[in-house]
Parts: C-alpha cells; structure tokens; sequence
C-alpha cells in the first residue's frame, strides 16, 4: 500500500506525481522481489518543509532533494492484515526541479532516481562506506536501466 501526500505543491501537478511515484514504487517492488504487504508513505513538498524536515530529525538546517525514514516493523494496518511498513519518503519537487536544470537532466527520469534512492535506503542499502555506495549505486543503475533512465553518475 502507498499513501502519497501533498503539501506546497501545486494542484496541475499533483496526479502527475502522484503516478510517477506510484508506478516507480510498484517497479521497484517487483526488481527487489518484496512478496510481503507493504506500506510506505510518500510527502511531496516543497524546499521550505523538507528543510524543517531535515532539520527536525537530522539537525540540517538545509533543504535538500530526498529524505528516507526507515522503519521496517510489521503492523495490522486494515484491521485484518499484517503489513511491513517500510517508512517514509518526503520529496521535495522544488529540489529536484532546480537540479534537474543545474545538471541538464530530465525531471522525470531525475525524479524516478531520487524515488528509487529512497525506497533503495528504505530496504536497507546504504552509502555509508564506499562498498555500501557502490552496491546501492549498482542496484540504482541496474533497476534505472530497467526503466529506460541513463545511469546517474
């Protein structure tokens, strides 16, 4: 199950968004082979929210593209059915926009990146040594080439 919200973000955009992301997510679940329910939420924002964001829980005060909250802990969610909640995604669209023009990339294709880094971080991967990077930048690239999306880096 995916929830997706928004907050600062224009309403033309959001359904938009809102199939990008969920298509990605649903991509991404099938190449890492998830069998299990899963939960995950998604807050599309702004620069201004994802910076109080980031400075809440991580003490940056800074916006920056992609924040993951991993939580990964069973849950009766419907009232009947046990879910692995995976966590929390918050995008911010603003970020990735004015990205995507600094280094000459398309917002979808840079969009679905930034989406696949943080479900990636969600079920685990990590770059906090340089052999955690290259296995989380492999995986990006592999499920990115899947997609169609030259790689990254």
């Amino acid at each position: 199950m995916i929830d997706i919200f928004f907050e600062n973000v224009s309403m033309d955009k959001r359904s938009e968004l809102k199939s990008i992301i969920k298509n990605t997510i649903q991509f991404v679940v099938k190449e890492l082979k998830i069998k299990k329910n899963f939960y995950i939420s998604v807050l599309v924002t702004n620069n201004l929210k994802i910076k109080e964001i980031n400075y809440q829980y991580r003490k940056i005060n800074k916006e920056t593209n992609v924040l993951s909250f991993n939580q990964n802990e069973e849950r009766i969610l419907d009232n009947k059915n046990l879910f692995i909640v995976l966590g929390d995604i918050v995008i911010s669209v603003e970020k990735i926009i004015s990205e995507s023009r600094e280094q000459k990339k398309k917002f979808k294709e840079h969009l679905v990146h930034m989406i696949v880094h943080s479900f990636l971080h969600l079920s685990g991967y990590s770059h906090d040594s340089k052999k955690d990077s290259e296995l989380m930048e492999k995986k990006e690239i592999s499920i990115l080439s899947k997609l169609s999306i030259p790689s990254p880096y």
